[in-house]
């Protein structure tokens, strides 16, 4: 049986204090990883199918570019789907916690129509499209770092 004298030669004086710095670098090491984890993950933005505005259905095609700017375009198709102009259309680009950005959206050709504009952070963007038929939320995606 070993006593307390025996005990303190048995043990190195750094001992105590290297453990503690190990365990200190593993656990930053760990935090400073999943920090990072969100940043080295690339999404897609999410899948858009077609919205139902009253009559028409609206089909959105969204372009994002790494500067933050956004390429909008909505083609309105009628019932037999031919295109088909919408009257009177709105749209504005809505994220959590931010006033909501106005859209000029322009004719461009019967039943498409389009509008560009900066996102002024990354973030979970919507597009919130209203005519007098209906109002509907397009995902605008997550850019990420611009």
């Amino acid at each position: 049986m070993m006593n307390m004298s025996q005990l303190a030669r048995n043990t190195h004086p750094l001992g105590p204090k290297l453990i503690g710095i190990v365990g200190a670098a593993v656990a930053l090491a760990i935090v400073v990883t999943f920090m990072s984890v969100p940043f080295l993950v690339r999404r897609e933005p999410p899948a858009i199918g077609d919205y139902r505005l009253g009559a028409l259905m609206a089909s959105p095609d969204v372009k994002l570019f790494p500067n933050g700017t956004f390429l909008l375009t909505l083609t309105f198709k009628d019932g037999a789907g031919e295109l088909a102009d919408a009257n009177s259309i709105s749209v504005t680009a809505q994220m959590a916690g931010m006033p909501p950005n106005s859209i000029e959206i322009s004719k461009v050709s019967r039943g498409v129509y389009r509008g560009a504009g900066l996102f002024p952070m990354p973030g979970r963007w919507v597009f919130r499209v209203q005519t007098p038929d209906g109002t509907v939320e397009i995902p605008a995606g997550s850019p990420g770092s611009f």
